[in-house]
């Protein structure tokens, strides 16, 4: 279409030329095709070359995220690079990290609460009465991690996250599950600890990170759940800023933070 319009211009330019007793000259016809050619048929072009280049990128995406439909350790092997740490903090200045990633407006919030706080206040740098202020949450708790303790699960950026001291306390080990039907708090009942809304998203995929890279179970009923939360959670800005904040620090990204589909394409954690 942009090329009959190029030549219904030419076409024009050429009759303007006759009828104007030869007063338009050639090069003035030449000038004024390319730049119809530069203005009009280029974006044309472009767009239509860019749209190209994203079709083929995200199919390309969407081939290899086929091919991942395997086990966990398939799909490890699959997406290596998500699950190699190419660096190593220790866990206070893992913890640290953590803050800093997450300090917006000068305050850090407790992903369970809401509660928000000074980063300086949290107990790796008070000396003095801990108990009253933040401190760091293992979202795979200490006590179910094996052999993952010794992999360095312990100072792993990707399931630590800030918590008040009592809701920490509150969580202790308990799995995840249903427990309110407040959507703006954290509860538990029943044995099952229920995260509120705004980071229910953020728990799942920190959970199935944690599944594959240490490859440790998770149990039927909680895997249920965090599913769900993937889902009516999906990953924002919060989490972009997180995981590149993390992979600047310990050399490695939360796959499922990128990609919240591909929790998907593992049958079984």
């Amino acid at each position: 279409n942009w090329f009959w319009l190029d030549i219904l211009v030419i076409l024009i330019a050429i009759w303007y030329n006759m009828i104007s007793g030869g007063k338009m000259k050639k090069i003035s016809i030449i000038v004024l095709s390319v730049l119809f050619c530069i203005f009009f048929i280029s974006p044309e072009l472009t767009a239509k070359k860019n749209s190209k280049k994203n079709n083929i990128k995200q199919q390309a995406v969407e081939e290899e995220a086929e091919s991942g439909k395997k086990d966990k350790e398939q799909f490890k092997k699959k997406f290596r690079k998500y699950f190699i740490k190419n660096k190593s903090l220790s866990y206070k200045n893992s913890f640290l990290k953590v803050i800093e990633i997450e300090t917006i407006d000068d305050k850090v919030e407790c992903w369970y609460s809401g509660e928000k706080f000074e980063p300086e206040n949290n107990s790796f740098t008070k000396t003095y009465n801990k108990s009253d202020y933040f401190n760091c949450e293992h979202v795979w708790p200490q006590s179910k991690f094996g052999k993952a303790k010794a992999a360095g699960a312990k100072h792993d950026m990707h399931h630590l996250i800030p918590t008040e001291q009592k809701m920490n306390t509150m969580r202790s080990s308990w799995p995840y599950g249903e427990a309110t039907t407040r959507r703006d708090i954290s509860d538990l009942k029943n044995n099952v600890f229920e995260v509120r809304d705004k980071f229910k998203g953020n728990i799942a995929r920190a959970i199935f990170y944690f599944s594959v890279m240490y490859n440790c179970p998770i149990e039927d009923n909680e895997e249920k759940v965090l599913r769900e939360w993937n889902k009516i959670d999906p990953a924002d800005k919060f989490d972009k800023m997180r995981n590149d904040g993390i992979e600047n620090a310990q050399g490695n990204r939360n796959i499922f933070s990128d990609h919240p589909e591909y929790v998907d394409l593992i049958e079984d954690f």
